[in-house]
């Protein structure tokens, strides 16, 4: 570009030198409208901030019906004080911002005195332009060779703002990593923490614990979709990931096996540097050659790499049943009144709403029914029970204290049901219909105690 415009003739040195700062002009222009820009970026997000500040999230949350109130009120209190605070300084943030574009403020002068100094410069170069009419040729070429400078150094200008928005995304995705881990690792402390109560509520007869990484079934497939086609054998894959359970640490041995596969990832099979084994350590100690990393290489790219970082391990809690001291099997090997006897001791060993079950006697063993009659007695005083049963045992031993007693508007029907009778065990409406329904009648009742020996 300096060449061509050197090759204007006819005119005379000071337009020479006009022409020749027409690109340093334009760097200056880009310069002033970055930072315009900057500004108005800048005044637009400090809008945001104060909208977010003006708009909390709990406003609306009545603290005074929560067991913490006087704290959380005092935290609601101490919150409120920061926000205020902040949308001051907020507010005089948009005004300085605001200012700017605005007479009598350092910025606007200045730019306005530069507006001034460049129209003047480019009637300046327009009039040596214009002297030089015999070169149009040239002339053609030194506008279009400006055109594109100035849209490539545009292009440039925004792809500098949209990095600068960009911050730091390496950085931000390794602490976005890190705060993963930690919330992983308090999910699993709850989940355990769940266990460990659900086998004290069950009274010792579930074991209830929990195996932290213990699914990567999932984990294992998005490695072998990233590598299909690298020719890689054998149970090298499944070894890798059967080391995360076994792990002491599960979560940071899976992040350290990712770390390992981000230098494959990023690694040109085409180059000349190797892979260095001191940094996977993790790939070989599960059998994984030199040859195999890089056949690894040549297919794990960076988005598949990406795609295993947002795949979790899963933790896998286990049940066990308590078939007599210290001897214990699988919860689902336990049979069904096993099975049942264990989770309703669970169910009445804890408090709060009303517990509604039906017909357990179903599932349950009869020998155990005194039991859960004993453990009804306890229940109810922490909870309401409501029990729908054809069980006299767990009606009357429980010592149901309202029995409602259903029936078919019209006999032999089954449809149209309502309430036949309702009332305490020593109502005697109540006690023939228990004696009926549950027992067979008097009759029977009478008859299994004569043959019983009572």
């Amino acid at each position: 570009m300096t060449a061509i415009r050197t090759s204007l003739t006819g005119i005379s040195t000071e337009e020479q030198r006009i022409l020749s700062q027409h690109d340093q002009y334009i760097q200056e222009e880009h310069f002033v409208n970055a930072l315009i820009r900057q500004i108005a970026d800048l005044t637009e997000a400090m809008v945001r901030i104060k909208d977010l500040i003006d708009h909390p999230v709990v406003t609306d949350v009545d603290v005074s019906l929560l067991p913490d109130a006087t704290l959380l009120n005092s935290l609601k209190q101490a919150t409120q004080a920061l926000f205020d605070s902040l949308k001051v300084t907020a507010e005089e943030a948009i005004e300085n911002l605001r200012n700017t574009t605005q007479e009598g403020d350092p910025i606007y002068t200045i730019v306005q005195s530069f507006t001034t100094l460049h129209r003047e410069y480019e009637q300046a170069y327009q009039a040596a332009l214009d002297k030089s009419t015999s070169h149009e040729v040239v002339l053609n070429q030194l506008r279009d060779l400006e055109e594109r400078l100035n849209v490539i150094r545009i292009r440039l200008t925004e792809s500098r703002v949209a990095l600068n928005g960009a911050g730091t995304p390496e950085q931000q995705f390794s602490e976005l990593r890190s705060q993963w881990c930690i919330l992983h690792d308090a999910r699993s402390q709850l989940v355990e923490e769940q266990c460990s109560m659900m086998t004290v509520l069950s009274n010792g007869q579930i074991r209830a614990t929990l195996k932290r990484g213990a699914n990567v079934d999932k984990i294992t497939e998005r490695f072998r979709d990233a590598i299909k086609g690298s020719g890689i054998r054998g149970s090298k894959v499944e070894d890798l990931y059967k080391s995360i359970p076994a792990d002491a640490d599960p979560i940071r041995k899976y992040q350290a096996i990712l770390d390992e596969l981000e230098l494959l990832a990023l690694h040109d099979p085409d180059g000349t540097d190797s892979i260095p084994q001191a940094r996977t350590t993790n790939l070989f100690a599960s059998g994984f050659t030199l040859s195999d990393l890089d056949k690894i290489s040549t297919r794990l790219t960076s988005d598949s790499w990406l795609d295993m970082c947002l795949s979790s391990i899963d933790d896998q809690p286990y049940f066990e049943y308590q078939t007599r001291e210290s001897e214990y099997i699988s919860f689902i090997d336990a049979s069904a009144g096993q099975q049942a006897t264990s989770l309703l001791t669970v169910l009445l060993n804890q408090g709060g709403h009303p517990l509604i079950i039906d017909q357990p006697e179903d599932d349950l063993d009869n020998k155990v029914i005194p039991i859960v009659a004993e453990q009804i007695w306890k229940a109810k005083q922490a909870r309401q029970l409501i029990f729908s049963s054809h069980n006299a045992n767990l009606v009357v031993n429980g010592d149901a204290e309202l029995v409602v007693c259903c029936d078919y508007r019209i006999a032999g029907e089954q449809s149209s049901g309502h309430v036949k009778d309702e009332g305490a065990i020593d109502v005697e409406s109540v006690r023939k219909e228990i004696t009926d329904v549950m027992e067979g009648g008097p009759e029977a009742f009478d008859l299994r105690r004569r043959k019983y020996g009572f």
